[in-house]
């Protein structure tokens, strides 16, 4: 709906535009007995091109914004969550490590348009500017410091969100991340290291959301 109305009132103002010149009647080729009358004749013929150039820049104008109105009406987006009661995430100490399990089942695809979600693994199926949102719940030993990071075409990617434990209760962590220029065939995934010991960390809950900002 919001694309039709934006549609039609650019089709409204074009319109006006053009309405508000008048093109000058075409004169009766009968009274041009002279020179005088002749100029006037190329004066007409040329406000007449003008008129048509005007309205082919307006059209074009339109065309182009349906083309990007069609590429906005289908965003790229993409949700997961947390697919399984828990899951034990073995770590070597400052070693970053995939969220993925062995059977790829640690997240349940949800809704996907133009992206592909596979295990913890998101493909870009469409170039632009995206917008990502990581959550987890974890439990891990006393005292660990766990960091959370994205990772680009398997190469961390922005800053880590890094946690202290403070007993084994269920510790929370939430980032969201702008993905600039993003191309078809980028992979996404999401690793996680303990900094201060090799204990591993046990998932118990994530969501991921992916959204399309702006289309390339």
């Amino acid at each position: 709906m919001k694309k039709i109305i934006l549609l039609l009132s650019v089709i409204l103002v074009s319109v006006i535009s053009y309405s508000q010149e008048e093109p000058t009647p075409i004169r009766d080729l009968r009274s041009f007995t002279d020179a005088r009358t002749m100029g006037q004749l190329n004066n007409d013929i040329r406000r007449g091109n003008r008129h048509a150039d005007s309205l082919y820049s307006h059209n074009t104008r339109i065309i182009a914004l349906i083309a990007r109105l069609d590429i906005l009406e289908t965003v790229s987006s993409g949700y997961m969550s947390f697919g399984d009661s828990s899951i034990v995430v073995t770590l070597v100490e400052d070693t970053w490590a995939s969220l993925r399990n062995s059977s790829d089942s640690t997240y349940i695809v949800h809704d996907t348009t133009n992206v592909t979600m596979v295990g913890d693994t998101i493909t870009m199926k469409q170039a632009g500017d995206y917008r990502l949102d990581f959550s987890a719940q974890f439990s891990a030993t006393h005292a660990d410091t766990i960091q959370f990071t994205l990772y680009k075409n398997f190469a961390a990617t922005g800053s880590p969100v890094t946690i202290t434990t403070m007993d084994s209760t269920i510790q929370n962590v939430a980032f969201s991340q702008k993905l600039d220029s993003l191309i078809i065939g980028d992979d996404l995934g999401f690793y996680v290291r303990n900094q201060a010991s090799n204990d591993s960390i046990i998932l118990v809950g994530s969501h991921v959301l992916i959204e399309l900002i702006e289309p390339h």
